[in-house]
């Protein structure tokens, strides 16, 4: 398998989320129009939070060879959020999915920086990695988000309860 540590779209480069990005994911987690959407609570996210999650997006890249990326805008070298795939355990399938994940700094929303982030995963899944099916969760109230994974040709499965809250479960088959 050919490397995937960067990928580049559009209008943003990526690269594989490591250590060194802490600081701009603490950013990310910092602000409170993400989080609203992203975290259990609602709330930002400490710094012990935001390393504790940053090791396990590392380590997913260690034991996989694939999980997030940092993306950037590719004129301005901006940070703009993260984005990726990465094995997760969902209540009512049978193994882990490939589950896609994206979150947008807020200044940059409106931009479709989230649907590239979506669209370049589901190239990677199918061309690099071979997977036929993408599943992406969100909660209910997240409609910018549901937006992005019908525009990329997810569709709505079911509701179903992630981290303690109800999500709604998309799922698209790719590669077919």
């Amino acid at each position: 398998m050919k490397s995937l540590e960067s990928q580049s779209t559009k209008s943003l480069t990526a690269e594989r989320i490591e250590e060194r990005h802490f600081p701009e994911i603490c950013r990310l987690h910092s602000d409170r129009e993400v989080m609203r959407t992203l975290s259990a609570d609602g709330e930002v996210l400490s710094e012990a939070q935001t390393r504790e999650g940053l090791e396990r997006q590392c380590a997913h890249w260690e034991r996989h060879g694939f999980g997030l990326w940092v993306f950037r805008e590719m004129g301005s070298g901006e940070f703009v959020g993260r984005g990726g795939m990465q094995f997760s355990d969902i209540e009512g399938e049978p193994e882990p999915v490939v589950g896609l994940a994206y979150a947008v700094l807020s200044e940059y929303w409106g931009r479709g920086y989230a649907t590239e982030m979506a669209s370049l995963c589901l190239a990677v899944a199918s061309e690099d990695l071979g997977r036929d099916r993408v599943s992406s969760w969100t909660l209910p109230s997240n409609r910018a988000s549901q937006r992005v994974m019908e525009k990329v040709g997810f569709e709505y499965r079911r509701e179903f309860t992630f981290a303690g809250l109800e999500h709604w479960y998309y799922e698209i088959g790719i590669g077919e």
